[in-house]
């Protein structure tokens, strides 16, 4: 008979590598489930605690917040100085921060002008308190502009990039 290596309990019970490995994993999808950033538990003597640190789009280090959305201006309307034409639509940024065009530095652009994007397509990253928040597109299109710089200041309502619509 072989011995298990493991860690015992206050209870005397001794869990098994496995078991504490098997535990680990539970706790980290009942972070992730519950959108916990960290999460500790603590049965006897033993003690876990999680961290999440999700990653976004493969690119290590960075911590992604929510996706955003942000509605356009009525056709034919100004926003922020940029007129909205019938059959076209602006992508605004839903915060103050900073606008990256791209994942990583050395990374592709989200989005350049003449790609074609459908509603829900991610054309940047607005960084605000060291999160990197998603801004999604609300309309199909092709993008005829962009209309931020890479690493620029932006404010909320911003127009980030126009997209045509309509044809």
């Amino acid at each position: 008979m072989s011995e298990q290596s493991g860690t015992e309990n206050g209870s005397g019970f001794r869990l098994t590598d496995e078991a504490i490995v098997e535990r680990v994993r539970e706790m980290a999808a009942i972070a992730r489930e519950k959108g916990l950033a960290e999460l500790t538990v603590s049965e006897g003597d033993l003690e876990i605690s999680i961290q999440i640190r999700p990653v976004v789009s493969g690119a290590p280090g960075l911590t992604p917040g929510p996706r955003h959305r942000a509605a356009k201006p009525p056709a034919g309307e100004e926003e922020a100085g940029v007129t909205v034409e019938p059959g076209m639509h602006l992508v605004l940024s839903p915060m103050v921060g900073v606008f990256y065009r791209s994942p990583m530095p050395d990374a592709p652009e989200f989005i350049s002008v003449g790609d074609t994007v459908a509603a829900g397509d991610i054309i940047g990253l607005v960084e605000a308190m060291k999160i990197f928040n998603e801004v999604a597109t609300e309309a199909d299109g092709e993008v005829v502009e962009i209309l931020a710089g890479n690493e620029e200041l932006v404010k909320l309502g911003q127009p980030l990039a126009k997209l045509r619509t309509a044809r």
